[in-house]
């Protein structure tokens, strides 16, 4: 070292910079410790998460041997148009954590994914002529519809959007498609395009009624000019086997009986499930919903489907005008 820079470092302010320099060292080699432990706890959720999940290759094995009893033996599958081309496109990965698949069988599962695109194909015909239609899946879940409409429109741009990240990450993961996660609460999404179709299966059926007027909203919004959503909601044969007791719907006694008596009296019930504000289960008359899409500007009715989807749930079918 030479004289000059033995002389600086003896000056204070030579040894406020050295302290300075020898604090910073300190705090790089912190926090480069502290980002190796951030990672190595990324490493670790990871793998305890399965993220994205992984199909199941027992679960995929059931998936094509459900669809070929499908199309033996199901009227609605069978009656699909094309449905020759369209079955071979089924993409099979299914997740073990999917909770419609682990509700049901596979073939339920997959006839409940046909029934959607029937439903749709019923109010939109001119649909089968379409090869690009930009579609959106509103509450994708695993991919229980998506992985039809796929199938159905193989070059289409489709999105999918979902509340919950793990059965988006699996769909985009899978099926070819863009997603964002969703929320609960009708709020605007940012969306690079318009879509010409918006499925909505079976959110209604949780909403109180703001939100069901706010999401249809929402989905306007979204539509092309001239595009369409198709959306289910709970009608008259959720009623019924409400009142006979054949189903409960994850309500109370006493709630089943307050949604029963306000539906009675305006043609609307709705309550939350138990020990969860402002998420529960809904029902809506046919005469009710009419007039709240009436109530909408901007949307136009077109078909009503009576408990069509999955033999269960009402399908509506409403135009951006």
């Amino acid at each position: 070292m030479s004289l000059l820079d033995r002389l600086y470092r003896r000056s204070a302010s030579a040894r406020h910079q050295s302290d300075r320099i020898d604090s910073l060292k300190s705090q790089r080699t912190s926090l480069k410790a502290s980002l190796s432990e951030a990672r190595q706890s990324i490493r670790s959720l990871t793998a305890r998460t399965g993220y994205p999940p992984e199909p199941d290759p027992t679960l995929t094995g059931e998936m094509s041997a459900a669809l070929a009893a499908l199309l033996l033996s199901d009227p609605v599958t069978r009656a699909i148009p094309d449905i020759a081309s369209i079955a071979p496109r089924v993409r099979m990965p299914v997740a073990t954590r999917d909770i419609m698949l682990v509700k049901s069988s596979a073939q339920h599962y997959l006839a409940t994914g046909f029934s959607a695109l029937d439903s749709i194909l019923r109010c939109l015909p001119e649909l089968q002529n379409v090869t690009h239609p930009r579609i959106l899946d509103f509450g994708c879940g695993y991919g229980r519809v998506l992985r039809i409409l796929r199938a159905a429109w193989p070059l289409a741009p489709i999105t999918a959007a979902d509340l919950e990240p793990d059965g988006l990450a699996f769909c985009m993961e899978h099926f070819d498609i863009s997603g964002f996660r969703s929320q609960i609460s009708p709020i605007a999404v940012p969306l690079a395009h318009s879509f010409d179709l918006i499925w909505v299966g079976s959110l209604v059926t949780h909403l109180d009624a703001p939100k069901i007027s706010g999401f249809l909203n929402l989905f306007s919004s979204l539509l092309a000019p001239g595009g369409h959503v198709v959306f289910t909601s709970h009608g008259d044969h959720m009623i019924e086997r409400l009142q006979s007791g054949s189903c409960h719907y994850d309500l109370t006694p006493e709630k089943s009986a307050s949604l029963l008596s306000t539906y009675a009296s305006s043609g609307f019930g709705y309550e939350d499930y138990p020990n969860r504000s402002g998420y529960g289960v809904s029902a809506t008359s046919e005469s009710w919903m009419r007039q709240t899409i009436a109530s909408i500007s901007t949307l136009r009715f077109s078909s009503w489907l009576p408990h069509h989807w999955d033999n269960h749930q009402d399908v509506w079918c409403c135009s951006r005008q």
